[in-house]
């Protein structure tokens, strides 16, 4: 304990003295800090709540009750999350919940390890069978996008697999990266 007050006076001192060398003198400080850091820990409790499984739900299946079990979400944000949820036929990843109003990125990282996404859970749009208006109507597919896609399908008749959009510059790489989660060409 001596020897640890002993090292960071001395620290201290070169700090005031050779303030120029400070960015240095910290790097070392914080490395040493580290180590002797021991010295002044005193042995804490462990929460009780440490031991316990965290509740997690799955986003992409869970109602409102589910929801306002997580920390942080009361039925105003349970409700926005249902309704984000129910737009885009489910979520993929845990990122989309920035868009929903209420919910910042501070709320969404301490949220985030009550969440589990199935991507499976998805509802997907079959873009052989669906019309203009219902493949336009996802908020994520643009008017350019269904275009796109219903000309494709009125060419080819039959839409095999979704990565033919991608492979044949139907629908650009980085919107196709979003857009497989939302649909299909069979039920």
């Amino acid at each position: 304990c001596c020897q640890a007050r002993v090292y960071f006076k001395e620290i201290f001192y070169v700090l005031h003295k050779n303030r120029d060398l400070t960015p240095y003198y910290l790097q070392i400080l914080n490395k040493k800090f580290l180590l002797f850091s021991s010295f002044f820990q005193k042995e804490e409790k462990k929460p009780e709540n440490q031991n316990k499984k965290i509740f997690r739900v799955n986003i992409n299946t869970c109602d409102t009750t589910e929801l306002k079990q997580i920390p942080g979400i009361g039925g105003f944000r349970a409700k926005k999350i249902i309704e984000r949820r129910e737009k885009l036929g489910g979520f993929y990843a845990v990122e989309q919940l920035y868009t929903i109003y209420s919910l910042d990125s501070l709320m969404v990282e301490a949220i985030r390890e009550y969440i589990i996404i199935d991507t499976n859970q998805i509802k997907k749009i079959n873009i052989n069978t669906a019309t203009f208006k219902e493949i336009n109507n996802h908020p994520l597919i643009s008017y350019e996008q269904t275009k796109n896609i219903v000309e494709y399908r009125k060419i080819v008749g039959e839409i095999k697999d979704v990565e033919e959009l991608r492979t044949n510059h139907i629908v650009n790489p980085d919107d196709f990266e979003i857009l497989q989660f939302y649909i299909k060409t069979f039920d």
